[in-house]
C-alpha cells in the first residue's frame, strides 16, 4: 500500500506580449499553479489550480490533510475536502493530481478510472485571449490565419470590447476573410447587459457562430433563462460553477443550452462527469470548459473523452475541446510532448495518467514561487 509523502505547489508565470483586451479588461500574463503529489513509491501525480487569492494557503492546508493517506482513497479524500473548504479551485487541483497519480500506478489513462473513453480524438477550438487594442479586426484576422496554419479549424473570440453594432460589423468582415471550414464561437466573459447581449446574440446567429458563451455577468447567472429563450444560437455557460447544488439549480432554471463545467474549477474530472449526467437529465449538452495550462487542458480532454455521445448518430459536432490560442512559453518547457492539434483534431492520450509527461527539472527551475509539505 502506498502513502502520500509529499505535496508541492509551483507558481508559473509568463508575460503576454502584446497584452490582449477583452470585455473584463487586459490580459497581461499567463499564470498557473502546478500541484505535484508524490507517494511512497516515488510515483507522482499533477494537478493545476487557478491563481486565486489565498490559493497557497488552501493548497498547503490540503497538503497537510493528504500526507500519510492512501491515494487510492481519492474519492473519499476529495469528498471530505469539498465539504470542508469553501473554494473548489484548490480541491480541483488535488482531485486531478490524485486521479493522475492513481492512474499512473495502475498504468492506465485517467479515462479508465471513469469507465473508459467514448472517443479517441477530439476537435479543438482555439480560445482567444482577446484582441490587440486599436487593431481589433486586424488582430482577429492575423490570429485566425495563424491558428489555421497551426491545425485549428475553430476559433472562440472574446467579445464585448467594441460597441455591439461596431463589433458585429467587424465580425462580419472577419467571417468573410476566413475559410468556410473555420468555425467561430463567441465568448462575452460577462461583459454584456441584457440589451446588447440580445443584439450581439442575433448578430452571431446570422453569422453562423456555434454558440454564445456567458454574455451576461456570471454571478447568479441572472437573466440567462430569458436570454436563452429568445436566442436561437445555443447559450453556453457554467464554467464558474463550484458545487453540485449550484449546477443543479442552473440546469433547473434552463439558464444555458450548453453547460461548461471546468475540471480546474468545479472539483475535478469526476465532478465534470457528474454535472454532465445532470445536464443529460435536463436535456442539456455538457461540454467541459478548460482553463490554465497543459495540465488543465489534459484534464479537460480526459473529461471530454468520458462524456457519452450527444446523439445516437455520428453527429456529435459540438463536443469540442477548448485549447488556449496563445502559446505559453513556460508551459511548453515543462511539458515534454505538449498536446497539439493535427489536421483539426487532438488525440486522446492512451498513456498512463493524464497522458502528459512533465519535466520536473524544468518545473522546479521555472517556478517563481513554491511550497512543499512533507
Amino acid at each position: 500500500m502506498s502513502r502520500i509523502v509529499q505535496v508541492e505547489g509551483f507558481w508559473m508565470t509568463a508575460p503576454i506580449e502584446p497584452p490582449r483586451a477583452f470585455s473584463a479588461g487586459l490580459q497581461i500574463s499567463f499564470n498557473h499553479i502546478v500541484l505535484r503529489i508524490t507517494d511512497s513509491d516515488g510515483v507522482r501525480g499533477y494537478g493545476e489550480c487557478v491563481t486565486i487569492p489565498g490559493a497557497r494557503g488552501m493548497l498547503e492546508a490540503l497538503g497537510h490533510g493528504l500526507i500519510g493517506q492512501d491515494p487510492v482513497h481519492r474519492e473519499r479524500l476529495v469528498g471530505q475536502f469539498r465539504r470542508e473548504y469553501i473554494s473548489a479551485f484548490a480541491v480541483s487541483a488535488v482531485s486531478i493530481a490524485l486521479d493522475d497519480l492513481v492512474a499512473r500506478r495502475l498504468d492506465v489513462p485517467v479515462s479508465a478510472l471513469y469507465g473508459g473513453a467514448w472517443r479517441d480524438r477530439a476537435r479543438p477550438y482555439a480560445a482567444s485571449y482577446g484582441s490587440i487594442p486599436g487593431r481589433e479586426l486586424a488582430s482577429w484576422i492575423e490570429e485566425a490565419e495563424g491558428l489555421h496554419r497551426r491545425g485549428f479549424r475553430a476559433l472562440k473570440l472574446r467579445l464585448g470590447v467594441l460597441p455591439a453594432a461596431d463589433e458585429a460589423t467587424a465580425l462580419e468582415a472577419l467571417r468573410a476573410e476566413l475559410p468556410d471550414e473555420m468555425d467561430l464561437l463567441g465568448d462575452g466573459n460577462g461583459g454584456f447587459g441584457p440589451t446588447n447581449a440580445r443584439q450581439m446574440g442575433h448578430a452571431l446567429e446570422e453569422l453562423g457562430f456555434l454558440w454564445f458563451e456567458e454574455p451576461l455577468p456570471m454571478e447568479g447567472y441572472v437573466g440567462y433563462p430569458e436570454l436563452a429563450a429568445e436566442l436561437t444560437i445555443p447559450l453556453a455557460g457554467g464554467e464558474m460553477t463550484q458545487s453540485r447544488p449550484a449546477a443543479l439549480e442552473l440546469l433547473a432554471r434552463g439558464a444555458v443550452d450548453i453547460f461548461q463545467p471546468d475540471p480546474v474549477t468545479c472539483g475535478g474530472i469526476g465532478e465534470v462527469l457528474f454535472i454532465g449526467a445532470l445536464a443529460r437529465l435536463h436535456g442539456r449538452l455538457c461540454i467541459p470548459h478548460t482553463s490554465g495550462g497543459q495540465i488543465g487542458l489534459a484534464a479537460g480532454l480526459q473529461a471530454l473523452a468520458c462524456l457519452p455521445d450527444q446523439t445516437l448518430s455520428d453527429r456529435n459536432h459540438l463536443l469540442l475541446l477548448e485549447y488556449p490560442a496563445l502559446v505559453d512559453p513556460v508551459q511548453m518547457q515543462i511539458i515534454r510532448q505538449p498536446i497539439v492539434p493535427v489536421d483539426g483534431y487532438v488525440a486522446v492520450p492512451t498513456g498512463a495518467g493524464l497522458g502528459i509527461d512533465i519535466d520536473d527539472s524544468a518545473l522546479e527551475r521555472l517556478a517563481v514561487e513554491r511550497f512543499s509539505v512533507a
